[in-house]
């Protein structure tokens, strides 16, 4: 074997076996975060669905303590929205708590709006008339308050870094 094709096989024999050790340690790191990331992940969406569960299991409880309420039997519409605004404040999650009458009609809201609304179209009011079940809600942009009715789960300074 001539000198020059000796320096040649030690030149890369040189770069070959540094690139090869740093490919196997680059993809073994790769894997442990991977992992690491899937972990975390995975802690972050049982966080989100413990909140959330919490948040309808007292969404549930809420509207069961509602609809037993006999200030909400008033004919007062004043006095209606007096009361829900006073249930509102003890419970700041929500933007607004509304009576619906069964012809679709806004009675009273908590933000005490006096304002004149309609929810025949929508879709959750119309299951709602129907049904004895749970009614799930869609997306969808508060016609009194302009704000969305889902919103993160997780407050800002909970969120996951990324």
């Amino acid at each position: 074997m001539s000198l020059r094709a000796r320096l040649l096989l030690l030149v890369v024999l040189a770069t070959l076996v540094p690139a090869i050790l740093l490919g196997i340690r680059f993809f073994a790191n790769r894997a442990a975060e991977i992992d690491t990331a899937l972990a975390q992940l995975s802690t972050t969406a049982g966080s989100i669905t413990l909140d959330l569960g919490e948040k309808i299991q007292g969404t549930a409880q809420l509207h069961f303590g509602l609809a037993r309420a006999v200030d909400l039997e008033s004919t007062n519409r004043a006095e209606c929205s007096t009361f829900l605004s006073a249930v509102r404040e003890e419970y700041a999650q929500y933007t607004g708590i509304l009576t619906i009458l069964p012809n679709g009609k806004l009675f009273c809201d908590s933000l005490r709006t006096n304002r004149d609304l309609d929810l025949n179209d929508r879709h959750y009011f119309k299951k709602a008339l129907v049904t004895h079940d749970t009614v799930a809600l869609q997306p969808a942009v508060g016609r009194l308050t302009g704000i969305s009715c889902f919103r993160s789960p997780i407050p800002p300074a909970r969120r996951p870094e990324i």
